[in-house]
């Protein structure tokens, strides 16, 4: 018995030592996004950018996270700088998105990405759909 319990010892120690060892791992922060999300627009004109009516402000994170876009762009901090490429952001900053619908009665759905968390800002040229509100 005092040789298990010494070598359950020796073990730990070890583990510790080594450094790459966690008792507990780091559980990944998930964002959250005030509003949760953007508010739809239609109809919109074809080859404009429409401009999201909010700004989504992101909290709960300790750490930067990333931020990434599809079929739009995002502009941070009430900024004039639009960008589709991914780029790091913190806590408390804020998030617009903007986009163009290039043909007449056509959905163009922008999916922003900010860590775990998702957001969704839908576009439509043409007659509103039931679901796509003013």
């Amino acid at each position: 018995m005092k040789k298990i319990l010494f070598s359950s010892v020796i073990l730990t120690l070890l583990l510790t030592a080594c450094g790459d060892f966690q008792w507990l791992p780091e559980r990944a922060e998930i964002p959250i996004l005030t509003p949760a999300t953007f508010t739809d627009k239609c109809p919109v004109n074809v080859n404009e950018d429409v401009v999201s009516a909010e700004e989504i402000t992101v909290t709960g994170i300790t750490k930067s996270v990333q931020v990434a876009i599809k079929d739009g762009e995002y502009s941070l901090d009430s900024g004039t700088t639009w960008k589709s490429d991914t780029a790091d952001i913190s806590s408390g900053q804020k998030i617009k998105v903007r986009t163009k619908v290039t043909a007449d009665n056509t959905l163009v759905i922008v999916r922003l990405s900010v860590g775990a968390a998702n957001a969704t800002f839908r576009v439509r040229s043409g007659a509103c759909m039931q679901n796509t509100p003013n």
